[in-house]
């Protein structure tokens, strides 16, 4: 499960190394992506119930879930909802304690992105809290990483991106389970700018 301003497509570095061991299914969450309508409603329970329908309509009465930021509270969301239906849980660079930092960061990029020059400029502001310091280090890296993203041609479009961003700031974190009745496993990083 992606994580906030990101969809399916950000797995695409582990898809190789996963998809021989298991079948991979890569949603997008409402609010980006091939999603449609971009301002549906967006709330811990309706993403996670958007999931558990998916697993419905695909076949999948269990599966292991994993969830990046955003979509590892999804994750936890759906242990907490139906945690007879997971076999495993993993949460990556994911935190239940309610984050100021975050929906001002997201409301911040979104005015950046309002701006004349702000297409190119947001990602620029974002990269720096996503990227190691070595990414940097290559100014033709960070321009090429600029210029795709600019090109991806399922990028949410800024009306989401306020959307989305706006329904972080509502969410319910006391909905998460204060306990996991499957394996689980939290990666964090001790440099991780953001979590």
């Amino acid at each position: 499960i992606p994580g906030m301003l990101s969809d399916s497509a950000s797995w695409f570095p582990v898809v190789d190394a996963l998809a021989g061991h298991f079948t991979l299914i890569r949603p997008d969450l409402r609010g980006a992506g091939r999603t449609r309508p971009y301002d549906a409603p967006i709330t811990l329970d309706t993403l996670a119930g958007d999931v558990l329908a998916l697993a419905d309509h695909l076949g999948h009465p269990r599966f292991a879930v994993a969830g990046h930021s955003l979509g590892g509270l999804v994750a936890l969301r759906l242990a907490g909802l139906a945690p007879e239906r997971l076999s495993a849980l993993v949460a990556m660079a994911s935190t239940p304690q309610p984050s100021g930092r975050l929906p001002h960061l997201f409301q911040t990029l979104c005015r950046i992105r309002a701006t004349d020059d702000g297409e190119r400029l947001w990602y620029n502001a974002l990269f720096p809290w996503l990227f190691h310091d070595d990414f940097f280090r290559d100014p033709k890296a960070v321009a090429a990483a600029v210029q795709a993203s600019l090109d991806y041609p399922h990028a949410q479009p800024l009306s989401a991106m306020a959307h989305q961003t706006k329904a972080l700031g509502q969410l319910r974190l006391r909905d998460l389970p204060g306990h996991l009745d499957m394996p689980a496993l939290a990666l964090l990083a001790e440099a991780d700018a953001m979590i």
